[in-house]
């Protein structure tokens, strides 16, 4: 498991640490089996669920505004 130490950082702040533990849920639960055999459909896929799971609609900040910083 990854040291998450850096989400202590001042320029990071409670949404993005909420924004990391939902992308680490989505992802233990999306990212187990190999999915499709093709790469661009399994790509498709995973974006598909990325959306619907509501992790792409607000890049992570609540207000919906675009927050680079939670692309980290």
């Amino acid at each position: 498991m990854p040291d998450d130490t850096y989400l202590d950082w001042p320029f990071f702040d409670a949404s993005h640490r909420d924004y990391q533990a939902s992308l680490k849920a989505w992802a233990a639960s999306h990212l187990r089996d190999g999915g499709a055999p093709n790469v661009d459909e399994r790509c498709r896929r995973l974006v598909s669920s990325l959306g619907e799971a509501g992790l792409l609609a607000r890049s992570g900040n609540p207000d919906g505004q675009f927050d680079v910083r939670a692309l980290c």
